[in-house]
C-alpha cells in the first residue's frame, strides 16, 4: 500500500473533497476488488490510467481476490481529498 497523494484535478466535482479513493496497480488485474465485503469492480477498472474508486472516509476493509491466487486482504483509512495507491503481485496457489 502507499501514501496517499490528492485526488488528480478534473475527477468529478466537489463531492471529491468530501470523498477519498483508491486506485490499484496489482497483478491479475481481472482480481475482484471487495470494500466492506461488497464488490465493487476490477482492480483494473481502477487502474493508475482510470478514476480511482471513491471511498467513504473512515476505516474500510478491502479484499482483492482471484482465482488460483491467495486473497490480499488489509484495512485503510479513507482520508477526504486523497487517493489511496495499492500496489502489488497477488501470490498463486500452489
Amino acid at each position: 500500500m502507499g501514501y496517499p497523494v490528492a485526488f488528480p484535478y478534473g475527477y468529478g466535482n466537489s463531492a471529491y473533497g468530501r470523498w477519498g479513493g483508491l486506485s490499484f496497480d496489482i497483478t491479475p488485474i481481472a482480481a475482484a476488488v471487495f470494500i466492506d465485503g461488497k464488490y465493487v469492480g476490477a482492480v483494473e477498472d481502477f487502474s493508475p490510467t482510470e478514476p480511482p474508486l471513491t471511498l467513504a472516509p473512515g476505516r474500510h476493509h478491502i479484499d482483492v481476490r482471484a482465482q488460483g491466487y491467495e486473497t490480499m486482504s488489509f484495512d485503510i483509512t479513507g482520508i477526504p481529498g486523497q487517493v489511496i495507491p495499492n500496489q502489488g503481485t497477488m501470490v498463486g496457489i500452489r
